[in-house]
C-alpha cells in the first residue's frame, strides 16, 4: 500500500481531491475477491 500511496501523492496536484472507490475492510465483499492483497480504511491516510 505504500507505493500505492507515493504514486497517488506523484501524480496529483497541490489541493486535489481524490475519490475512491473500494469495498471496506470490515465488509465480506473485501475479502470475496483473492486478488486483493491490500485494503483501505478511514485511518489509513492519516500515516501519509
Amino acid at each position: 500500500m505504500r507505493n500505492v500511496m507515493h504514486e497517488i501523492h506523484r501524480i496529483c496536484k497541490k489541493d486535489d481531491i481524490l475519490k475512491i472507490r473500494v469495498p471496506f475492510y470490515s465488509s465480506l465483499g473485501a475479502f470475496d475477491n483473492p486478488t486483493h492483497i491490500g485494503f483501505f480504511y478511514t485511518v489509513y491516510f492519516l500515516f501519509f
